[in-house]
């Protein structure tokens, strides 16, 4: 039913798309079985094509923007950073990373014995010279799986 005013037509074709969702669903699901080929090929071409367009215009952008975009970056920084440090859960933390920032990390890792140590881990911020030293996965274990850690004295 051809319209001359493109509104109309608009509006019909949302009308019917409403009335027989069903009926394009199945036709579609068809469709994609019977074309499987076709489609994998044509959306591999968009896709590469469109990647391609895609990097060059990011490339544009970042060239035109990237001052802007560094100085959103070191605002929500700052906004970051001054949030953390005003927080008053985070104040004990703070205090007992600076009460261990000089001590040196040296030897293997506290826990597994088998790496070198490179990273410090407060038990209880409560008490922060107790610390442990360990290697960056029994450290992310200790956070990420919630292993408990062997004591310090």
């Amino acid at each position: 039913m051809p319209y001359k005013d493109k509104e109309k037509e608009k509006a019909f074709q949302r009308e019917y798309r409403k009335t027989h969702k069903e009926e394009n669903r199945e036709y579609q699901r068809k469709y994609r079985e019977e074309n499987k080929s076709k489609l994998k090929s044509y959306f591999k071409n968009r896709y590469i094509n469109a990647r391609e367009l895609f990097i060059l215009k990011q490339r544009k952008y970042l060239e035109k923007n990237s001052k802007k975009m560094n100085f959103k970056r070191r605002e929500q920084k700052r906004i970051y950073q001054k949030e953390y440090y005003q927080n008053p859960d985070n104040q004990l933390k703070i205090k007992a990373r600076s009460v261990t920032q000089l001590m040196v990390v040296t030897g293997l890792c506290e826990l597994c014995q088998k790496r070198p140590a490179t990273q410090k881990h407060h038990q209880d911020y409560n008490e922060p010279k107790k610390v442990q030293f360990l290697c960056a996965s029994c450290h992310k274990q200790i956070h990420g799986y919630g292993l408990i850690a062997v004591e310090v004295n």
